[in-house]
């Protein structure tokens, strides 16, 4: 029998890029090198623009620092933009 609880944690929405981690499927720690790669890139972009769409303290630092979420790229290890 499920509890309230997990009745409301199973109502809650989750971001895209949360549910290919926790929906079905390989987890990351069982993932491809090639696989888990492109789920990470993915995360850090969905992370940033989520920053910049929902705070106002995150908006006014990636403008005042040129940075755009659509221009945000994750590869070998670090965050950058062009």
């Amino acid at each position: 029998m499920e509890s309230m609880f997990e009745k409301k944690l199973r109502r809650l929405s989750r971001p895209p890029v949360l549910t290919d981690f926790l929906g079905e499927g390989d987890f990351a720690d069982a993932m491809p090198p090639a696989r888990l790669a492109e789920y990470q890139r993915r995360a850090v972009r969905a992370i940033v623009a989520r920053a910049y769409e929902s705070s106002p303290f995150y908006r006014r630092k990636m403008d005042g620092a040129g940075v755009k979420p659509a221009a945000v790229q994750a590869e070998k290890g670090t965050i950058g933009h062009p």
